[in-house]
Order: C-alpha cells, then structure tokens, then sequence
C-alpha cells in the first residue's frame, strides 16, 4: 500500500503527462484566489490531492506588512554586494533582511 505522499507524487506525474499531451491550453491567465480556484479545480480533475499539496508547498511568501510593501531595486558596487551576502549567509538570514535593518537602524540612528 503506498503513502499519501507517494498517491501525490503519483498524481502530479500523472498532470504532468496530461498536461504535455497538449490537452490542457490555458486562453488566459488568472489572478489571485480566481487563479487559485482554477488551478485547484484543474488538479481535482485529475486526482491530485490538492490538500497534501498545498500542505507540502505551503502559501507562499508571508506578508512583511498587511498594509502592502514597495519593492527596490538598487545598485552598488560587486564589494558590497558579496561582502551582504557573505554576512546575511553567516547569520541565516536573506539580503533584504539585511538591508531592510540596517536601513532601520539607520533612519532610527539619524532622526531628520
């Protein structure tokens, strides 16, 4: 008898080669809970156990601020560049991390 993971892995193989069949073709793309609700419908059709896959993927990336976030995009030199990520590496954490303290502590170090 096999396990619920091995009936999912099982299940994902098997949307895989229907989808490379060509009888899946997507007219547009969604957004959101709507694309989320189709692609739940689409999996339960073939079989996937769309629970023990949203239990082993998970939600996706949790929220810095429920209010929104804004995304930079900067530049600086390779240096520094390598000496972030060495540091954000030896304490576990990502380079925005990093960056979002260290501009933190900055502005809370240098009230305008």
């Amino acid at each position: 008898m096999s396990t619920a993971k091995e009936r999912t892995r099982a299940h994902e193989a098997e949307a895989v080669a229907w989808a490379a069949k060509g009888d899946f073709r997507p007219t547009r793309h969604g957004h959101g809970s709507e694309a989320q609700a189709e692609t739940a419908a689409l999996l339960e059709a073939v079989g996937i156990d769309t629970a023990a896959v949203e239990e082993r993927v998970g939600r996706g990336r949790p929220r810095l601020d429920p209010e929104g976030t804004e995304r930079w995009n900067i530049r600086t030199t390779r240096q520094l560049a390598t000496q972030a990520k060495a540091r954000a590496d030896r304490e576990g954490r990502t380079v925005a991390e990093l960056v979002r303290t260290a501009v933190s502590e900055y502005l809370e170090a240098h009230p305008a």
